[in-house]
């Protein structure tokens, strides 16, 4: 017999007794079946909880309760979506105003809102998301007491895949890569936003994938520029073939089709803090109207 016909038997048998004690005239009143049934189910899930459950469990001792620091480590904490930031947000989807109005403009990037409209819902952000709200990250790094940041636009990768590093030893004619504790490159293969991140410091080149992908090539090629910009800028770098590549494990992971750039972004946001990375599938619509209102007031919020 199947486990679920099992299960059900009680209540078949309940309704089957009653009707034989009917018939034998030993009641005169009927229970309504769903009555049984409901009899039945509680019935059930007591003896479901009190087997299953470990016997330290249904008797607890009041001294194993967990101390509120244990319990602040559990819990995550979601910074409040205001009244006043829904506004804003509202404002930003508002169908009956132009999608081509411009809502920010910073980092010689121009939001619109129809940029801001691929944050709604189950859409694909674009490119100028990404690279508005990486240059926010970098902006937040200024700092002394943060990890230094420096990051990449969506254009960096595949001008690396197609043309090699001659024709981007210009894009860091003014910067020091080997002075920054994190780049961050935004990398997009196909349909699939995905990060990888070079550590100069660590002497580590790391893929963050939500899929769960290891992509060498990736990490193959981000060696091969690191190193012809060591050599570009006369620096006395650890021969690369020392570096450690790495495929990061055990990071959050998507569920669906669309959310990407979303994990990508909080991927990189995470490095960036050098903290853990403590997101999930679930609290993906939530970081879509948050970064719709950090990109709008140009201000990322305190985690």
């Amino acid at each position: 017999m199947s486990k679920l016909r099992e299960r059900n038997r009680p209540r078949l048998c309940l309704w089957t007794k009653q009707q034989e004690a009917l018939r034998a005239g030993h009641v005169t009143t009927r229970e309504p079946r769903g009555s049984l049934r409901r009899q039945s189910w509680e019935s059930d899930f007591e003896e479901l909880r009190t087997d299953r459950m470990p016997l330290k469990t249904v008797n607890r001792d009041p001294s194993t309760k967990r101390t509120k620091k244990e319990e602040t480590k559990v819990t995550r904490r979601l910074h409040k979506i205001t009244a006043e930031m829904q506004t804003l947000i509202d404002y930003a989807l508002d169908n009956c105003f132009d999608d081509d109005q411009v809502l920010c403009n910073a980092f010689n990037i121009s939001i619109t809102r129809r940029d801001i409209k691929t944050l709604a819902d189950c859409n694909w952000i674009n490119d100028q998301i990404i690279n508005f709200y990486l240059s926010l990250i970098v902006e937040r790094s200024q700092p002394d007491e943060r990890p230094k940041v420096f990051a990449f636009n969506t254009l960096f990768y595949p001008k690396l895949m197609s043309s090699g590093y001659a024709a981007l030893e210009r894009w860091t004619k003014a910067v020091d890569l080997f002075q920054n504790d994190v780049i961050l490159i935004p990398v997009h293969s196909g349909c699939h936003w995905s990060l990888a991140t070079i550590c100069p410091q660590e002497k580590t080149i790391r893929y963050y994938d939500s899929q769960g992908r290891n992509d060498q090539t990736c990490l193959n090629n981000l060696k091969m520029y690191i190193e012809a910009e060591g050599k570009a800028k006369n620096k006395s770098v650890t021969r690369v073939g020392q570096w450690k590549l790495e495929c990061a494990e055990n990071i959050p992971q998507q569920v669906n089709f669309y959310d990407c750039g979303m994990f990508t972004l909080r991927y990189a946001e995470h490095v960036s803090r050098k903290c853990k990375m403590s997101f999930k599938q679930k609290d993906m619509p939530y970081y879509r109207r948050r970064m719709m209102y950090e990109i709008m007031t140009r201000t990322l919020i305190s985690p």
